[in-house]
């Protein structure tokens, strides 16, 4: 398994339960865990179990929106010629 080469090779930063780290490792273990355990229905499983308990009734994945234009739109830094500016990110990328 992908996952468990790559966290066997990981050394702890800080003490367990001791501080809070953000880890895009450990989101996408608990991704990947939760599409198995939903029978590969991530977004089923994730509107069943968090969005209808929370009364999110408009919330979505981009993933199954045929329409694009109710989407959110991405930003990312621009070119470094330009050091403040922001470019919007294709919403066709995040399908």
């Amino acid at each position: 398994m992908f996952f468990y080469s790559r966290f066997s090779a990981m050394t702890p930063v800080k003490t367990f339960r001791t501080s809070f780290l953000y880890s895009n490792m450990m989101y996408g273990f608990a991704s990947y865990l939760s599409e198995r355990l939903g029978n590969g229905q991530w977004e089923s499983l994730v509107t069943s179990e968090i969005f209808q308990p929370l009364g999110m009734t408009s919330s979505t994945f981009i993933t199954t929106m045929s329409d694009l234009s109710g989407a959110a739109q991405g930003y990312d830094k621009g070119p470094s010629s330009k050091p403040k500016s922001v470019v919007p990110v294709p919403l066709e990328l995040s399908k």
